[in-house]
């Protein structure tokens, strides 16, 4: 599975990247590199299969580094490393497989909210289609990310785990907009179309995110 998913990902930023080199040539060139950081909350869930139907969305947070290339009035690539943390509320009672109750049963978390944490690495074309408004662009792109850990806490104790197996790589594609200000600081809003399985043990449950951030650019 987790071999699958690499190469899934791998195939989408190549074809990323073969569309914005297709489309740089089109028309006269600039180099203008600019770089940054960026900071914004995620509204996240989880979709698809019969488990996916007990959670609920709640909200995580992500920041990180950017780094753009503008290659003309209209089309840029950007790049971001960035730390994200997702969350869920699970409308139910999950097993703590590591705390056993002096009956030897063992106990149960209730309605526990399920944090897991990433390293996102997203990868998109900016196109920007309305000279009378330079700062608007249009975002799409593919945003392969790296698990790191999983947190389950139902407001009395917090447990590490890593629930029906994780797989290690989440593949995403991402839509979005983004708005420039005159004084180099931008706001974007994305969607986060999650095309993986984030479990191994339970296929067809996939993430959605819609992402809200803040960041500022310095021009190189």
């Amino acid at each position: 599975m987790g071999n699958r998913i690499l190469v899934s990902c791998k195939d989408l930023e190549r074809i990323v990247f073969g569309i914005i080199l297709l489309f740089s040539f089109a028309e006269g060139t600039f180099a203008q590199w600019s770089v940054g950081g960026k900071v914004g909350a995620n509204f996240s869930n989880l979709k698809n299969g019969s488990m996916a139907e007990s959670m609920t969305q709640r909200v995580g947070f992500n920041l990180g580094a950017v780094g753009h290339y503008q290659f003309n009035d209209w089309l840029g690539i950007q790049g971001e490393i960035l730390y994200a943390k997702y969350a869920v509320l699970y409308n139910g009672s999950l097993l703590d497989m590591g705390n056993v109750e002096g009956n030897g049963n063992l106990s149960y978390i209730h309605d526990p909210k399920i944090r897991s944490h990433y390293i996102d690495v997203p990868i998109l074309a900016q196109i920007s289609p309305f000279k009378r408004i330079p700062g608007v662009s249009f975002e799409v792109g593919v945003q392969p990310g790296f698990f790191l850990g999983e947190n389950i806490k139902d407001g009395k104790r917090s447990v590490d785990t890593n629930l029906y197996d994780r797989n290690p790589v989440n593949c995403s594609l991402l839509f979005g907009a983004a708005f420039k200000f005159p004084a180099n600081w931008y706001f974007d809003l994305r969607y986060v179309l999650g095309i993986t399985d984030n479990y191994e043990s339970y296929h067809g449950i996939n993430t959605r995110a819609l992402q809200l951030s803040l960041g500022y650019l310095f021009q190189l």
